[in-house]
């Protein structure tokens, strides 16, 4: 970990980190430079080389290292305005598309900024829209865990009179070679700049990918404009069924502290619903909806300034399920990341999460606006349980359209619309709807009022007290729809994730 401060300013999220210089001298000579500049707009930033990681500790190296690749991938790139534009149009398909998240297992900033310097190097003549094509089709057929790094190399051996440190090598470590998206940094120490990324955000990764590199093409032939790729592709409406999470506070400054610890433990969550051997894919969407209520339990909306009523976020994760697959238990995993998030030390009174299963027509009206009308988009209720394997995540079947992934099965479902098609399709889920202990001496905490148009299946149940293990929660939402096929097997038959 590197020491940082997190902070918004004028509605810009920042995070500003520390490192201790073993010598000023350098960096006092900068900022005179600065002072003597004529009107201030000529401000350079400061140069960071390998003389400044002299006398640093793990820590330090990997806080300078943050500013110091960014200010590699600038200096490298062939074209600077072209790098630029290109990653700005990626960072805002990735955003639209809920793929931009490294801390739930996307990809962040720096991911996606070492991806295009990679494209302008090797492509350096190339103008903007050549770029963001060859960004999204070589991408999209990438041999992961093939590792990406800047056609110069990357720096495994330290400067001199520099401390050594570990690099990331999948040949002489175990634990590197599980990483299954090797983004490697330019800068020493080699990292892997995208360990974070599991199998699931892999998948939706490489499927979008190869759904915008067909958008391209299409751009290219006439048979779109690029609005096209930055529209969202309905993520809600590819899925029937969603595990919702809900992140409550009582207030601003308890809710921004709650909310980062439980947006830190989402990954964990995501990674243990993933079970291919029990017919479970889960597509989680990087975004958070978040809302605010006054004293009446009223929303107040969106991005309101007072820091006194209530904070509500609420995240989605798509579920899939193989074709057999009639009844999924989720209490397991979803009770353990519960009794995680509440078990945490610095949690206060107020400080909530509560989960539920919904269904696509029962979604809370605020998601309503990322459910765009204008793509014919087919629901993902399952999938051929053959397509759980380890090649889930390959080039081919990421590749393939979600019009083929509902059609594994030899039911004709053209003619079926409406109810009558989901009472065939969905299945019966079941998962914990509350935290599993509240803090000690802690009054009962209601969820915010909201009416019944904007929520469905929503609980207010009084959490447990503390226990030294973890209490089965009492109290479940499920989800009870027909489908064919067999049961899967109650949480004591399931391997732990």
């Amino acid at each position: 970990y590197t020491p940082v401060i997190k902070f918004t300013l004028l509605g810009i999220a920042i995070d500003l980190l520390f490192a201790q210089l073993a010598s000023d001298t350098k960096l006092i000579a900068h900022q005179q430079r600065q002072r003597q500049s004529s009107d201030g707009h000529d401000t350079q930033e400061y140069k960071i080389d390998d003389t400044d990681l002299l006398g640093l500790d793990e820590a330090g190296v990997r806080s300078l290292n943050g500013a110091r690749v960014a200010q590699l991938l600038l200096e490298t790139v062939p074209h600077l305005e072209h790098f630029r534009t290109t990653l700005r149009a990626v960072k805002e398909w990735a955003l639209v598309h809920g793929l931009y998240s490294n801390v739930l297992g996307f990809l962040g900033g720096i991911n996606y900024a070492i991806l295009v310097a990679c494209i302008c190097k090797r492509h350096k003549d190339a103008k903007p829209a050549s770029l963001l094509k060859a960004f999204f089709l070589t991408f999209a057929n990438w041999n992961w865990p093939t590792p990406i790094s800047l056609p110069n190399g990357v720096a495994n051996q330290p400067p001199a009179g520099v401390m050594p440190l570990t690099v990331w090598d999948a040949q002489s470590n175990p634990r590197d070679r599980m990483h299954l998206m090797p983004i490697l940094t330019p800068a020493y120490p080699t990292m892997n700049s995208a360990y974070n990324v599991g199998i699931a955000q892999l998948r939706r990764l490489t499927r979008e990918l190869a759904k915008a590199s067909q958008i391209v093409d299409n751009i290219e032939r006439g048979h779109g404009s690029w609005s096209d790729l930055f529209q969202g592709d309905g993520f809600f409406r590819h899925h029937q069924h969603f595990l919702q999470v809900n992140i409550l506070a009582d207030n601003g400054s308890s809710f921004m502290e709650w909310f980062r610890l439980v947006e830190a433990r989402l990954r964990l969550l995501i990674a243990g619903l993933e079970a291919p051997e029990y017919g479970i894919q889960v597509e989680p969407f990087a975004k958070f909806f978040e809302r605010k209520y006054d004293a009446d339990g009223c929303c107040t909306g969106f991005g309101k300034s007072d820091m006194n009523c209530k904070h509500e976020a609420c995240f989605f994760v798509g579920l899939r399920f193989a074709k057999p697959v009639e009844d999924i238990d989720l209490r397991q995993n979803v009770a353990e990341f519960l009794h995680k998030v509440s078990s945490w030390n610095g949690r206060r009174e107020g400080m909530d999460v509560t989960t539920e299963m919904v269904l696509q027509q029962d979604l809370p009206g605020f998601v309503l606006n990322n459910m765009s009308a204008s793509n014919d988009c087919h629901s993902i209720n399952s999938f051929d349980s053959n397509d759980m394997s380890a090649s889930s995540c390959s080039d081919e079947s990421a590749a393939s359209t979600d019009s083929e992934s509902t059609n594994h099965s030899g039911d004709d479902e053209s003619s079926d619309s409406g109810p009558e098609r989901n009472r065939r399709r969905l299945t019966r889920v079941a998962v914990p709807t509350t935290v599993t202990q509240q803090p000690q001496h802690q009054p009962e905490q209601q969820l915010p009022k909201q009416s019944t148009s904007t929520r469905r299946n929503e609980t207010t149940k009084p959490a447990h007290t503390a226990a030294t293990k973890t209490p089965g929660p009492k109290n479940w939402s499920s989800i009870v729809k027909n489908a064919e096929g067999c049961d899967i097997q109650s949480p004591t038959k399931r391997a732990k994730l």
